[in-house]
């Protein structure tokens, strides 16, 4: 299959996500909180989300493995979300940050690799996601804050809100641009 159309298939399935995530940054007051403030601590949607995200990185990791341990990568991709699942505290934001790097970097790669007319703009809000997992994976409690502050700060909930979906429709324009859609 042409690269081209598997960097679009994946930047239109990531403006969707981004688009639903930016639906609830916008949906989230004091009191529906409760509801999403335990999603970063849920364990089997992390233990999900962390098997997605290092299947998904095996590829990559292969080019920097040394020989003796390529027979591995795979098995570790999934024995390493369950030893999560038993062992570390915010399995959901330690997979979710992962995801953000690992979504950054392709974005980043891609728009490069593809020759995007709005290169800049993809590089820079690449690297603000990446920024934004690495804060996330080096302190999965900071995504319950954050949470906490979008809920009750609007001026937070307005520029996260405004920022996700920035990052939704730049993925879909490169999605339609890359297919041809648009000039």
């Amino acid at each position: 299959m042409n690269e081209r159309v598997v960097f679009a298939f994946a930047l239109l399935i990531g403006s969707l996500l981004l688009a639903g995530v930016t639906v609830m940054v916008f949906w989230l007051r004091p009191d529906s909180l409760k509801k999403i403030e335990p999603l970063p601590r849920a364990k089997f949607p992390g233990m999900l989300l962390g098997w997605a995200v290092l299947l998904l990185c095996v590829p990559y990791a292969r080019a920097v493995t040394p020989d003796f341990m390529l027979p591995l990568l795979y098995p570790l991709a999934l024995m390493v979300p369950v030893l999560g699942y038993f062992f570390i505290d915010y399995p959901f934001a330690r997979a979710l940050g992962g995801a953000m790097i690992l979504g950054s970097y392709v974005f980043i790669h891609g728009a490069y690799a593809q020759s995007s007319p709005l290169l800049a703009a993809a590089a820079v809000s690449g690297w603000i996601f990446g920024l934004g997992g690495i804060w996330i994976s080096g302190r999965p409690c900071a995504f319950r804050d954050w949470l906490r502050l979008i809920a009750a700060k609007p001026w937070w909930r307005t520029v996260s809100g405004l920022f996700l979906g920035w990052c939704s429709v730049l993925l879909l324009w490169m999605a339609a641009y890359l297919t041809g859609a648009i000039k």
